[in-house]
């Protein structure tokens, strides 16, 4: 038989690394809300969320920026804040389309969405915009929009 190589701690240690999850918008205002009104420890957060004390202090350092994102509207089951819109006049016409649109329960489908996105590109001289499917699902995951085919004669 061989030798028994004794290994140390730091080399089992970097064998056990843990790649944590990235918490959401929605999991994130949770930690702040832990933190302000229920003046848990950052330790405490850390535990029960399964994220590193560090992590917990950086999420309560940016509790502006998430709340801004939260209040305008942000996907909460989004990691990230920011997203670098190429065309965000566009995205804010048809969003609020959308919202008239299901204030007077009026169905709007894919295509017509298409459509309404291309004629604000054109009313807003925007010549670079291709409104395509790729567009549309980004839409949809940006704004939690869910918009179905329509079935049956309207």
């Amino acid at each position: 038989m061989g030798k028994v190589r004794k290994t140390s701690y730091i080399e089992i240690r970097k064998r056990k690394r843990i790649v944590q999850e990235k918490p959401t918008l929605g999991q994130k205002a949770l930690i702040i809300f832990k933190r302000e009104v229920q003046q848990a420890s950052f330790q405490q957060i850390a535990d029960e969320c399964g994220l590193s004390v560090y992590g917990v202090i950086g999420i309560c350092q940016k509790k502006e920026e998430i709340r801004f994102a939260l209040a305008n509207g942000a996907n909460p089951n989004r990691k990230t804040t920011k997203v670098n819109l190429q065309f965000p006049q566009i995205d804010e016409q048809c969003l609020k389309f959308l919202k008239m649109a299901r204030e007077k329960r009026i169905p709007v489908r894919p295509v017509f969405l298409m459509n309404v996105a291309t004629f604000v590109a054109s009313t807003l001289a925007i010549a670079d915009f291709r409104c395509s499917w790729g567009w549309y699902d980004k839409f949809c995951g940006r704004h939690n929009v869910n918009l179905k085919q329509l079935h049956g004669n309207f």
